[in-house]
């Protein structure tokens, strides 16, 4: 059966009277073990939370470790990388200092080669001179003056060997210290990439030696063994145990003792290179006593031509076959091949650290294009003077300097391509002279290019009377054309040399002799204008490389931006100080940072002083004279233009308006200005000379004249600078007097030039005298001697002979003082034809100004009678003709007018009278 269920009245179950308490126990029990359930809750999450805390700082801590190894390391690599780019710098100025002192050792091997020839010159004339019959042996002029040209040739030749080696050893130091700087650089970089790696050890570390600067070049063979241990070295010195506070400290003085021994090293080589170019100025400008014109001019093209010029090719090949002459045939040709490939050198980037506005081999030229500079640097190619003409034009070459040169090298360039066809010599020259005309065109208000033209006109001119076949007039043209290449290159140097002490002496006259210079410019006056060096960056090239030089501030130069994109370049690229300022800024630059100077260039420098250059110059000028700023223009010889008489003269370039009012960037051009504004963008301003504290040329500072502060006595000046022939310079590659032609100034330099000659002709001719009479003495010596000789004597026969062959030796002197004297008077009769041509162009210009004033004069109501007869009768073209004779204008074809007066009756008389009429009133 059954259970049944338990009634209410059961022991079990609690009775009604006990329930409510009942329910009260149970509700307590319930509630503390939900108390207890909840506590041991809190409990549980307590401890999971302080056992997740402390896994957290756990990974705090090595975190932090992480991150103060982070810094540490990278503390390290920081300091490492400033001690490797202060290294990278050093090795980069290292190798420039190496090809710098290379091509110093160059020239001076160049110069101690033609001052040897010159040595053997004058040794062998003194033996000639010792030979002489002892009726003659007294010691006269001529000997002490081959004496002391002597002693001068060999201490010029003792220094050279010196200066050759002491720059021997400066690159011997510069290549140790550049491999010492190469393999602390390499085992930094291993350094920091073991570092590096360390901090994440699941990273493999970098390949030994993957960091060194020789891991961007090819593997050392396996031969290599000197490659080998430099690598295994550097590696070695990376994997090196850590180092100590001590020992950090002990290398990081190290390191900086290294860094300061070598700004000491590239001082001595910066010396080295000063002292070269002033030894070498010094050995061009020794000019001996005794020699002939022609030997000078020669002693330019080859070390061996003096030899031959002045003893003739048996004496020469003799002199060579007995041993007295040291240069081997190799070293003849190398230095016969100089002049071709030196302007060059000089100029490129191969022989110093200056940016490279062309580069330039016979037969090639490539100038760089300065419009994209600087976001790129390219060159472009120049095969003729049609694109030596395009480049001038757009203004990818500019600077009055450089587009003279370049005009003269692509004309070159066209001149080497057509050597090779059947031209006759007239027809070469007569292209010669129609391309320089064309180049004219280009730009109209540097005068370089102008005179540069008309040099190379006289040279042409000059090869067209002498030489027989077109290629001969080829190759003159093309010598002179580098010969201009190489002496832009000597001028721009010393022009930065004597600048540099111009302001020197100003600041020490101010009291601040021992500060460095503060030099604002506008423009681009340095290598990228020039064919090296610069001329008013120039001046502050030299004041840095003294160590004179606190800052250099360039203006901008709107609106072509010169002065920001080509000058800021340059300081850049050489480590000059600098800081670029806006056109506008210049004033309050002068009154709140202390300027000490201002450089400027200049495109044309008239006869008074007044200069022409980059817009914006005139206005700085102004400025600098408020200040009490001295202002300096820096120009070679060939930017003064003594025919133009004030700046009001020179003609001012106009550019297009686009220039002003469009900007170009990466192809594109962008509108500045609103559509339709007006707008007048002159190239140049005209500076007057009152705001010019002086004119830096390579002859040294053009200052005012006497008594007078506003004006520059620029002719003056220019006829006291010696002329390239008495330098023993360019002008014996034909490239002609650089004033001749040039009105007043020409005649006065060909007189000087032709008194020179006569003079020479005259002291010739004297020895020529003095020679006769020693041959005529010594043949009546030798012939009372023949008369008595006893022919038994062998020792009075041995004398006879040797008698014999010393009046031998008198014919051979005779023949050659003749040929002298007859070249002299060649070149004298060259010279008057010059100075009539010359006379008569004065004349011309001298006319042509008294018309034009004559006409423009309103007093006048007529025309004097004279006048009007010289303007009815014929072209004033005609008047060179008519007064000297021998003119170029002479050459074209007449006129229709000229003819007209040629067969008129009247014609010559009214010719002449209107000259005579021209010349009083040019008078």
């Amino acid at each position: 059966m059954a259970d049944a269920a338990p009634s209410p009245t059961d022991s079990g179950a609690p009775k009604p009277e006990n329930q409510a308490k009942w329910l009260t126990i149970s509700d307590n029990n319930m509630m503390m073990a939900r108390n207890l359930t909840r506590d041991m809750l809190t409990v549980v999450r307590n401890n999971e939370i302080v056992e997740a805390a402390s896994k957290d700082a756990t990974a705090d801590a090595a975190n932090r470790e992480k991150e103060i190894a982070k810094s540490k390391v990278y503390a390290q690599a920081k300091a490492h990388e400033a001690v490797i780019s202060v290294s990278f710098k050093c090795i980069q100025d290292i190798e420039d200092a190496i090809l710098q002192t290379e091509d110093s050792l160059t020239k001076l091997t160049h110069e101690r080669y033609k001052g040897f020839a010159t040595l053997q010159v004058c040794e062998r004339r003194q033996e000639l001179r010792e030979k002489r019959p002892a009726s003659e042996s007294f010691r006269d002029v001529l000997s002490d003056a081959l004496a002391s040209e002597k002693q001068i040739l060999d201490n010029m030749r003792k220094d050279l060997f010196d200066m050759e080696e002491q720059g021997k050893k400066v690159i011997e130091e510069m290549l140790a210290k550049r491999a010492v700087l190469s393999h602390d650089t390499g085992a930094r970089r291993l350094v920091i990439a073991h570092d590096i790696s360390s901090l994440k050890p699941n990273l493999a570390p970098a390949a030994p030696g993957s960091e060194s600067p020789k891991a961007h070049h090819a593997a050392p063979a396996a031969g290599n063994a000197a490659d080998s241990a430099d690598l295994d070295a550097t590696t070695a010195h990376a994997e090196k145990p850590p180092q100590s506070a001590e020992e950090k400290k002990k290398a990081q003085q190290e390191s900086k003792e290294m860094i300061e021994a070598t700004m000491k090293l590239l001082e001595r080589c910066a010396q080295h290179r000063h002292k070269t170019f002033d030894l070498c100025f010094k050995a061009k400008q020794a000019c001996p006593a005794g020699r002939g014109l022609e030997s000078r001019l020669a002693m330019f093209r080859s070390p061996l031509e003096p030899l031959c010029s002045l003893l003739g090719s048996r004496d020469s090949s003799a002199a060579r076959n007995s041993g007295t002459f040291q240069a081997p045939r190799s070293l003849a040709k190398k230095h016969n091949t100089a002049l071709a490939t030196y302007a060059q050198r000089a100029s490129a980037k191969s022989c110093s650290s200056l940016e490279e506005s062309l580069r330039y081999a016979r037969g090639s030229l490539q100038v760089l294009d300065q419009l994209k500079v600087p976001q790129a640097k390219e060159y472009i190619e120049v095969p003729d003077a049609d694109a030596a003409w395009h480049v001038v034009r757009s203004m990818q070459v500019r600077g009055a300097p450089l587009i003279a040169i370049v005009s003269a090298l692509g004309l070159a360039v066209e001149a080497t391509a057509r050597m090779g066809k059947a031209v006759a010599p007239k027809d070469a020259g007569g292209f010669l002279r129609e391309r320089m005309q064309f180049l004219r065109t280009s730009r109209p208000t540097a005068v370089n290019l102008f005179n540069a033209m008309e040099a190379l006109e006289a040279v042409v001119a000059a090869a067209i009377a002498t030489c027989t076949t077109a290629e001969e007039i080829y190759l003159a043209y093309v010598k002179a054309a580098e010969d201009m290449l190489a002496e832009d290159v000597r001028a721009n140097k010393t022009i930065g040399d004597a600048g540099a002490d111009a302001i020197l002496a100003d600041m020490e006259a101010a009291g601040r002799g021992g500060s460095g210079a503060r030099v604002l410019t506008i423009c681009n006056t340095g290598s990228l204008a020039t064919a090296g060096w610069g001329t008013a960056l120039g001046i502050i090239r030299s004041l840095h490389a003294r160590g004179k030089l606190e800052q250099a501030f360039a203006s901008e130069t709107r609106p072509y931006n010169q002065g920001a994109r080509l000058t800021a370049f340059e300081l850049v690229e050489e480590g000059i100080p600098g800081t670029l300022v806006c056109d506008s800024m210049v004033a309050s630059l002068m009154q709140r940072k202390g300027i000490d100077a201002c450089v400027v260039g200049a495109d044309r420098v008239a006869a008074n002083g007044d200069t022409a250059n980059k817009i914006g110059t005139y206005g700085m000028a102004v400025i600098a004279r408020h200040h009490g700023v001295p202002f300096y223009v820096a120009a070679p010889t060939t930017t003064l233009d003594p025919k133009t008489l004030t700046g009001s003269d020179i003609p001012i370039e106009e550019r297009p308006a686009d220039e002003l009012t469009c900007l170009k960037l990466g192809g594109q051009t962008h509108r500045l200005a609103a559509p339709g504004i007006g707008v007048w963008n002159p190239a140049f301003d005209v500076t007057p000379a009152p705001l010019i504290t002086g004119v830096v040329t390579e002859w040294g500072l053009i200052g005012k004249r006497g008594g007078d502060s506003n004006s520059f006595d620029v002719s003056g000046s220019v006829l006291s600078f010696p002329t390239l022939a008495q330098l023993g310079g360019v002008k014996s590659q034909g490239r002609g007097d650089m004033w001749e032609g040039r009105g007043d100034v020409g005649i006065c330099c060909v007189e000087g030039r032709t008194t020179e000659l006569a003079e020479m002709k005259k002291m010739l001719e004297k020895h020529a005298l003095d020679v006769e009479a020693a041959i005529s003495r010594a043949e009546r010596a030798l012939d009372r001697t023949e008369r008595r000789l006893d022919k038994k004597d062998k020792g009075k026969v041995d004398k006879f002979a040797s008698d014999k062959q010393l009046l031998g030796q008198l014919h051979a002197a005779r023949s050659r003082l003749q040929d002298d004297i007859r070249n002299k008077f060649a070149a004298l009769e060259i010279d008057n034809m010059c100075r009539r041509v010359t006379a008569a162009k004065a004349s011309e210009a001298k006319m042509k100004q008294a018309m034009a004033r004559t006409n423009s004069a309103p007093s006048l109501g007529r025309k004097p009678k004279e006048i009007a007869k010289f303007s009815d009768t014929g072209d004033l073209s005609l008047s060179s003709a008519a007064i000297g004779g021998g003119s170029e204008e002479s050459t074209r074809p007449p006129s229709t007018a000229n003819k007209s007066a040629a067969t008129s009756p009247g014609g010559s008389k009214s010719l002449k009278a209107g000259a005579a009429a021209g010349l009083v009133l040019a008078q």
